[in-house]
Formats: structure tokens, sequence, C-alpha cells
């Protein structure tokens, strides 16, 4: 019997990136994050790992079994035709604009085990507002957090007090910190 088969799929080097250019700084850290989940499942020896990687990003080496070129544009088939012959999943993804979660309910759908999160589980953590609701609703010590929209965050922060760190609902990074 042969070792169970397990896409890591990292969304930025896997193909997901629109057409242009992938951002060179983001590549990296999005391969850095890849090349480490695929070397601890290399050390593991149980499993055999399949990952996609990105045409345009071809000169990267991945530590995978398996390495699936995507041809920019063409993500969402090549990441279903993986799928379909796997055994269970784990992905990357950034949060912004539900990527992850639609990765993850995908292979939900294809009824393939998915090696993290739910995708509404990851739907709820990626909403940085519901994810404060639910803290103060369970008694969980957490910063005082508003929300606002960016145009009116100086008022709110005049309101709220200083320091203040203005973060979108969903995504990562922060636009701007106030101090």
């Amino acid at each position: 019997m042969s070792p169970p088969k397990v896409i890591v799929h990292e969304f930025v080097t896997g193909g997901g990136w629109p057409l242009g250019e992938v951002p060179f700084d983001l590549a990296s850290e999005a391969a850095a994050m890849l090349r480490a989940v695929l070397a601890d499942f290399s050390a593991w020896r149980t499993v055999r790992t399949v990952t996609t990687l990105d045409r345009r990003l071809e000169h990267f080496t991945l530590p995978a079994d398996e390495v699936v070129c995507v041809t920019p544009g063409q993500h969402a088939s090549v990441f279903a035709s993986v799928l379909d012959h796997s055994d269970a999943a784990l992905i990357i993804a950034p949060e912004t604009d539900g990527v992850l979660a639609r990765l993850s309910a995908i292979v939900e759908e294809a009824n393939i085990p998915l090696l993290s999160c739910s995708s509404a589980a990851v739907a709820i953590a990626s909403d940085k507002a519901m994810c404060y609701d639910l803290f103060r609703q369970a008694n969980l010590p957490t910063p005082l957090t508003r929300r606002s929209s960016f145009s009116a965050a100086a008022q709110a922060a005049d309101r709220v007090g200083y320091p203040v760190v203005l973060k979108p609902i969903d995504g990562v990074g922060c636009e701007e910190s106030v101090w």
C-alpha cells in the first residue's frame, strides 16, 4: 500500500496570484512557509507530498515529492485536479478577501480531510470585528476595539484614546499606526 498523498498548497507560489508579476518579497515569504511545512512532512516520512508551483516562479525549489506547475490563470482547475488525487490537504493562503476560507471550503466540499482549521473557523478568525465580539462574549481579555471607516478613524481614535492601531477587518498588516 502506498503512503497517503497530501497536497500542501500555498496560494501565492501555487498559482493563485493574478496575472502580472508576482511580487518577489511576497513570493519569497510564501515559499519559506511552504518549504518549512514540506520539510516537516518529509522528515515525518509517512506521506507523499504534492504541491503546486506558479510557472512564473519555476526557479524556486520545493522539497515536495511532486511539484505540479501552474500556468497563470489556471489555478482553480489545477488545484481541483491535484485535490482529486489527494488523501488530505493543508492550505496556506491569505485571509484577505476570504481566500483561505474559500480554498478550505473547496477541500471540505471534495470530502478530503483538511489538516487545518475548518472554513467556518477561518471565516470567523479572518474577521477581526467578529473575533472581538466573540472574545468579549467569552469574557476573554482583548484590546478595546471599534469599527470605523478609515476616513473616520481619527474621530474614533479621539473617542477611544491613544495609542491606536488601524487594521482592516479582513486582511493582514496595518494601514497606519497612530501615536
